[in-house]
């Protein structure tokens, strides 16, 4: 199916670009990719993905996603006239983008991997893999409204590149909300969490947004606090810190095992 999908991205390229056919050849290699993981059930606990290298390649996604969002905040800031007061909402995107960044890497933990390599389970990294796909997308869309709302000229502009920023930034706490929710439960952690609550709490409030009128500067300002706020008590939260023991005495475990295998066949071949 992985050979079939990437037949499918490479014969789109000799379509006519931007054609509906080569849009519809994209959507269907899309969905088997997404489908794939879902489908090798069986074969994935065969051969588990790398507790190391998934996180790090799937981060590295994130990085660039929020990267993007600097590139739209310097395009939309060129529209502008250069002084501190037409730049303040660029200066409030680059706030809500680093906060972001932060509670990203405050949820987003290997713990579903780590828990797949001890307990040969895989429901976890599956919802973990799964729950990146709005993540990314939500990032790219805000990356649109950031970037847009602040070269845009007029009221009707403004308002409607304000919901590309409230509306993506909202899903993007759930996800994050989902996320640590997913690694929670894979660590087997029950009770509140002040940072979950605090995360859909975050989602409910910049979703409320959209119902109020606000211009570009005011918009970037609210969100950025509300963001900077949400980073400071996820980032000083002791579930947090918990999260990131169990993560790290996992590692130690696994790293340890490997020693040892590695030990015992160097014995096996010293032996024979």
């Amino acid at each position: 199916m992985v050979g079939g999908a990437a037949l499918l991205w490479l014969g789109s390229a000799l379509l006519p670009g931007g054609s509906q056919t080569q849009l519809l050849v994209w959507g269907a290699a899309l969905l088997v990719d997404l489908l794939v993981p879902l489908l090798a059930r069986r074969r994935n606990l065969q051969a588990l993905p790398h507790e190391g290298h998934l996180p790090e390649r799937v981060g590295l996604l994130q990085i660039i996603a929020l990267g993007a969002i600097i590139t739209e905040v310097v395009s939309g800031s060129r529209q502008q006239k250069l002084g501190w007061v037409t730049l303040l909402p660029a200066f409030f995107s680059i706030l809500t983008v680093v906060s972001l960044w932060r509670l990203y890497f405050d949820q987003a933990r290997a713990l579903p991997l780590l828990q797949a390599r001890t307990q040969g389970r895989l429901s976890g990294t599956l919802a973990w893999l799964y729950g990146h796909l709005p993540f990314t997308l939500s990032v790219v869309m805000l990356g649109v409204g950031l970037g847009h709302g602040i070269s845009s000229d007029t009221a009707e502009e403004v308002a409607a590149q304000q919901q590309f920023v409230v509306w993506p930034l909202a899903g993007a706490l759930v996800t994050l909300g989902f996320l640590r929710w997913n690694s929670r439960r894979t660590a087997g952690i029950t009770g509140g969490d002040r940072s979950l609550t605090a995360l859909l709490l975050g989602a409910l409030l910049v979703a409320g947004l959209s119902a109020v009128d606000l211009d570009a500067r005011q918009l970037q300002g609210t969100v950025a606090a509300l963001m900077v706020v949400l980073a400071i008590l996820v980032a000083t939260d002791p579930a947090t810190r918990r999260l990131g023991q169990i993560e790290e005495k996992i590692t130690e475990q696994l790293e340890e095992q490997a020693e040892e295998q590695a030990e015992e066949q160097a014995e096996q071949r010293a032996s024979a």
